[in-house]
């Protein structure tokens, strides 16, 4: 996860919750925003409440109520939950979906790059394991092969001809 500047922050969670955090108001969609903004702070980048105020021109007391009551507020605003993921969910993934066309051309781009290495990958492990196990298998049915023809060698030791095409046999398998 690349690490945003506040600012970068700051513009996300505007753009998720269309409100702009950066205007001293107590509107209830800007307060929600703001809570967002302070949570991720908090939980993400493990800021420090005086950071998280000043980032904005604010108290700590304010980012202090605002994390203390971010639970109870997400329990009567769904928005609230639903805005806090997307922001986080950009956040960690460095992927925006309000980007411009060629921002997200490029990302669809390089994902489609990283697939096709990945299953390139997987064919590469994949070969490497049928060549191990053609290897195992082909060692396991010799020594069978050779258990088998020892035993049948025992059977036959009144028989000198079989006994001695079965040797052939296995200095054949020996060479």
């Amino acid at each position: 996860m690349k690490k945003l500047t506040q600012n970068q922050l700051i513009n996300i969670v505007s753009q998720v919750t269309e409100q702009n955090i950066k205007i001293k108001t107590r509107g209830r969609d800007r307060v929600n925003a703001r809570s967002i903004y302070f949570k991720i702070c908090r939980d993400v980048y493990k800021m420090n409440i005086t950071a998280i105020a000043n980032s904005l021109g604010m108290h700590h007391a304010t980012v202090l109520h605002s994390l203390n009551h971010y639970k109870y507020w997400a329990k009567t605003n769904h928005n609230l939950i639903l805005f806090y993921n997307e922001v986080l969910e950009v956040v960690t993934t460095g992927i925006s979906v309000s980007g411009t066309k060629k921002e997200l051309k490029q990302a669809l781009k390089e994902s489609e790059k990283k697939i096709v290495e990945l299953r390139q990958e997987i064919l590469h492990i994949e070969e490497k394991q049928n060549r191990q196990l053609h290897r195992a298998l082909k060692n396991r049915s010799k020594k069978y092969s050779t258990k088998i023809l020892e035993l049948i060698i025992k059977q036959k030791n009144a028989f000198p001809d079989d006994k001695s095409i079965c040797k052939e046999i296995l200095a054949e398998r020996f060479a």
